[in-house]
């Protein structure tokens, strides 16, 4: 009995001496492949460093580090199902290791905008889902799965990611003017309003406070069309617009043209159901539909009016020379500047406007306050747009060409060297008249705002053009005869050129 339990502890010992040798030349050989695997990717073999790292597992199924290296390998090859075979079966070994999270979760990512790339959207969810999965709040993830929601139409789950990762980074500015404009669209514009409140608190973002300026704020006209008389204006899906008949509407698809006063008419705003105007009595209004004419600010002294905007409950109106402002109801007379303005815009946040004692473009806020010279240059007309002042060099007959300028004042740059009569603004391009100086003809032109594709839309042989306005698609102008005026429009393309009765 004791000679065989001699024997098998014998057996034992030779046994194990011969486990622990195996053990350790099967770590030598890991350790190897390793190393070779680890020279071919420095020597940028990798098809040997991959067989080697291949070797490794084969050698050393548990092994993590060769396949979080063989997943980055397939990775950069854009070989996605190897990079998540490898690196699945890495997390399933480690399912905490913050490394090889990181990995998966970029293949996820990558793989995901190449479906997305070729439409395959489904797809791309899906893996935009494991990506989640693995790294939740992932803005990465949550802003791809967003453009899938929104490329397939599912605008209900877009919204949600939009407001979910405005929760996570309040900071961004993106979300924000994304989903306002989705509000909008649905015309949901009191959620877009709260939106961009609670956005600009949170970024102080520019463009977020001129947008809510822009939403908040009613504006009877636009700065360009009063600066050329306001003969149109454009509100819903009409046009106003005035001749030497009277004042009319039209639908935007030229249909219901409708007379609504025979009263002669310039600097037409329309604000909800009213239009306001200049016209001979003073300052006057009238409801959208004809109905209910009224003079609500009588002119008692011979004076003449002119340049008449209104922005939410306010009409801002040249009184000969002096820049006054009024309810829209004709109370609270107040006077805003005192002497010698001759032109200017009301942009929201600013007064713009130009004075010839002293002589230079001036601005100053709503209220009155912080008064500035912006620019002693000489302006024939001038127009405000996104922080830019476009406008005519010169003044008392002398035009020169169309420059632009910073609203502070800085960075004048001449656009062309047409040398234009009036000018207007719409849509991110400049529209202007030259005329002839003997009165032969006019032309119409428009041009980017950045100076750029200059196009002649139209020419008037034996007359000269005045007052351009824009409203919609449509281009409505002046042409001055030998006995009158007569009005005429066309498309901003230049086509479908014709007179206006």
């Amino acid at each position: 009995m004791k000679l065989a339990i001699r024997r098998i502890a014998i057996f034992g010992v030779v046994f194990l001496v011969f486990s622990a040798t195996s053990c350790s030349s099967q770590t030598e050989i890991v350790q190897r492949n390793m190393e070779s695997a680890q020279g071919y990717l420095q020597e940028g073999r990798t098809e040997a460093a991959v067989s080697a790292f291949k070797n490794v597992i084969t050698e050393d199924p548990e092994n993590i580090k060769a396949r979080v290296v063989l997943g980055q390998i397939y990775l950069d090859r854009g070989s996605f199902l190897e990079a998540e075979y490898f690196l699945e079966e890495a997390l399933d070994k480690e399912s905490t290791n913050r490394e090889i999270i990181n990995a998966l979760a970029k293949v996820y990512l990558q793989h995901a905008r190449s479906l997305k790339a070729e439409k395959q959207y489904g797809d791309s969810e899906t893996m935009l889902n494991k990506g989640l999965a693995l790294s939740p709040n992932n803005l990465e993830f949550l802003t791809e799965l967003k453009d899938i929601y929104k490329f397939t139409g599912r605008l209900e789950e877009t919204e949600l990611k939009l407001r979910e990762i405005i929760q996570l980074n309040p900071k961004l500015t993106g979300p924000y003017i994304e989903l306002v404009n989705m509000l909008l669209n649905e015309g949901r514009k009191p959620e877009a309003v709260a939106l961009l409140k609670t956005g600009f608190l949170q970024t102080a973002d520019a463009g977020m406070k001129k947008q809510l300026l822009e939403l908040t704020s009613l504006q009877g006209n636009t700065a360009g069309n009063i600066q050329n008389k306001g003969l149109a204006s454009k509100q819903g899906d009409c046009i106003y617009y005035s001749t030497a008949s009277g004042l009319f509407k039209i639908k935007l698809d030229g249909t219901d043209r409708t007379k609504l006063d025979s009263r002669a008419a310039e600097y037409i705003n329309v604000i909800g159901e009213w239009m306001f105007f200049i016209s001979e009595p003073g300052i006057c209004r009238i409801k959208t539909d004809g109905s209910c004419y009224n003079v609500i600010y009588k002119n008692q002294g011979q004076h003449l009016y002119s340049s008449l905007q209104v922005m939410d409950d306010y009409i801002y109106v040249l009184e000969d020379n002096r820049l006054i402002r009024l309810k829209t109801d004709g109370g609270d007379y107040q006077v805003a500047e005192e002497d010698d303005v001759i032109a200017f815009e009301v942009d929201r946040e600013w007064i713009f406007y130009y004075k010839i004692n002293p002589m230079g473009l001036f601005k100053m806020k709503m209220d009155g306050t912080n008064r500035t010279m912006v620019t002693e240059e000489p302006m024939y007309s001038f127009v405000e747009y996104d922080g830019v002042i476009y406008y005519i060099r010169g003044g008392f007959g002398e035009m020169e060409s169309l420059y632009s300028m910073k609203e502070d004042g800085t960075n004048i740059t001449r656009l062309n060297s047409d040398l234009p009569s009036y000018l207007n603004l719409s849509d991110g391009w400049l529209y202007y008249i030259c005329n002839d100086s003997l009165g032969a003809w006019g032309e119409v032109y428009k041009i980017r705002i950045d100076g750029s594709e200059r196009t002649k839309l139209y020419r008037k042989t034996g007359n000269i053009l005045s007052q351009i306005n824009t409203a919609y698609d449509l281009l409505f102008y002046e042409v001055k005869l030998s006995n009158g005026i007569d009005f005429e429009l066309m498309k901003t393309d230049g086509s479908q050129n014709g007179a206006l009765y």
